[in-house]
């Protein structure tokens, strides 16, 4: 779910499932033009929280990688972190700060380009 393309065009990022309950983010490099071989889970963004959400994966053309967590909710709610994307992993993580959020319960995120 919720596939995005690199940049580049090498990597093919999505989200396995999106029911609440443990949603992790996996990775394929590309093959051709139509194909994408599947490598897994990317390595170094995994929630330690259970039930865990890690998806909505974006990154731009300087491997700087952004994905959706809810790690640390409801105590913490800026649920967009960052990391540095290198062949299936994502290292120097951090939690994006900004004044996109709403801080009520149940918003996940939200901001001028997200629905809520």
């Amino acid at each position: 779910m919720e596939a995005f393309i690199s940049p580049d065009g090498q990597y093919l990022f999505f989200n396995d499932l999106n029911s609440g309950g443990d949603t992790r983010l996996h990775y394929s490099t590309r093959v051709n033009d139509y194909t994408f071989n599947y490598e897994g889970e990317l390595a170094g963004i995994l929630s330690p929280n259970t039930p865990r959400l890690d998806a909505v994966a974006d990154m731009d053309v300087n491997n700087f990688f952004i994905w959706t967590s809810i790690r640390g909710y409801p105590t913490e709610m800026d649920n967009l972190h960052y990391g540095t994307f290198n062949n299936g992993n994502v290292t120097n993580i951090g939690r994006l700060r900004g004044d996109f959020y709403i801080y009520s319960s149940g918003w996940v995120l939200n901001g001028p380009w997200l629905e809520s």
